[in-house]
């Protein structure tokens, strides 16, 4: 046995990022000379606080770059308590608070610290890609439950879904890629059946303050009153969407109880060591700043109404997304995959979208559709959108023989 094919048999089901094969494409469109308008991905016209900004440079100037805690600086976990009650109505403490390197890294935490080779794990007919690598690096087990009408959570298609290796089930809401907003009755239902089953849930918050019509619930306030040894919520957060700190790489997770936070802990202490101390010093200050949400939703709402009402009036969206930042755009019509018509789209007109296909499983029928954010700059994402819709009405065009 040979290291190559030892290697290759470990990655072999690893899906691949269709999302960073975009970024190169416009990597290598940029570096051509075109100016590309960058819809593909969820990089937002805002960025960190100015307070955040500054107290990640002095913690770098004033030598405070030392190993924290696997879990994370203790001032920075109590102030994400507060921040949990009274955001969210989640009830937690310190010491079941973990800060990771992103969302994603507490995700793929999670899925390392609840699961064993083999066990299943429930995703969302339509989810964001990191959640299977994430489930195939822990040697386990994808399958997906189907979503309602505008891709909504419901809990009786998540029950029909469970087999007896269920472990793990991941809720998004609002949702990437969809902008779907689960009802909160479905939520508290879902919340109660898990804890009945005893199947362990993930709430993935990472758009709570990006709900336009209606109000964000999360998952795990439902666990509130519950005793912490029934609690089976991992509720999951993140500073790159509210504060625009995308690159800092800052999450946390909140564990459902003591057990599973010491669990939770171990898989950082073996895999990341701890957190960047000097973003963490940079998320306190960001904390501080209670407008930078409101602002960061002001603005996504604003490039929402303008950049895609006139798909919603061309029948290329169903409506407006209530939430999130993103939006599944039907290019169905044209008669191209998903990939074609992004591939197209970069090559006559200069806009990266991202392929529906990344957005289900392999097996899955590809979508007709493709994933656009309306998070960046107001004039680009109009711009790109009004480009999309020509390509889309020139290929309807083609197909008819006109």
């Amino acid at each position: 046995m040979n290291q190559p094919d030892v290697l290759d048999r470990r990655l072999a089901r690893l899906p691949r990022s269709v999302l960073h094969a975009v970024h190169r494409q416009v990597e290598q469109a940029t570096r051509a000379g075109r100016d590309v308008l960058q819809l593909h991905v969820g990089e937002p016209a805002f960025g960190a606080p100015p307070a955040a900004r500054a107290a990640l440079i002095a913690a770098v100037v004033e030598g405070r770059t030392g190993y924290t805690n696997a879990e994370g600086m203790p001032e920075l976990r109590e102030r994400l308590v507060h921040r949990l009650a009274k955001a969210d109505s989640v009830a937690t403490t310190p010491d079941r608070i973990v800060v990771t390197p992103g969302s994603s890294y507490a995700l793929a935490a999670i899925v390392m610290a609840v699961c064993e080779p083999g066990d299943e794990i429930l995703l969302p007919e339509v989810f964001w890609p990191i959640y299977m690598q994430g489930a195939v690096v822990a040697r386990a087990t994808v399958r997906t439950y189907s979503l309602g009408e505008g891709y909504r959570i419901e809990a009786d298609r998540i029950r029909a879904a469970v087999s007896p290796a269920t472990r793990l089930i991941v809720v998004n809401s609002p949702a990437n890629p969809t902008g779907a907003l689960a009802d909160p009755a479905e939520l508290a239902e879902i919340a109660r059946w898990a804890r009945r089953q005893d199947v362990w849930l993930i709430g993935d918050e990472a758009y709570e303050q990006f709900v336009y019509d209606g109000h964000h619930t999360a998952l795990a306030s439902y666990e509130r009153d519950v005793p912490d040894k029934e609690r089976r919520i991992f509720s999951v957060h993140t500073f790159s969407k509210g504060y625009g700190m995308t690159g800092y790489r800052m999450g946390y997770a909140a564990a459902p109880n003591d057990i599973t936070a010491a669990t939770l802990r171990r898989v950082c202490e073996g895999t990341v060591i701890a957190p960047s101390t000097p973003v963490q010093h940079a998320a306190l200050a960001a904390l501080d700043d209670e407008e930078m949400p409101k602002e960061a939703h002001a603005h996504v709402r604003a490039v929402r109404d303008a950049a895609l009402t006139d798909a919603v009036n061309e029948g290329l969206l169903e409506h407006l997304p209530p939430a999130g930042w993103y939006a599944m755009v039907d290019v169905s019509s044209t008669g191209l995959s998903s990939a074609a018509f992004a591939d197209r789209l970069l090559a006559d007109h200069a806009v990266a979208v991202a392929p529906g296909a990344t957005f289900v499983a392999p097996e899955a029928s590809d979508p007709g559709r493709v994933r656009v954010a309306f998070c960046g700059d107001l004039d680009a994402t109009v711009e790109g959108m009004r480009r999309l819709r020509q390509l889309t009405a020139d290929l309807r065009t083609e197909r008819n023989g006109a």
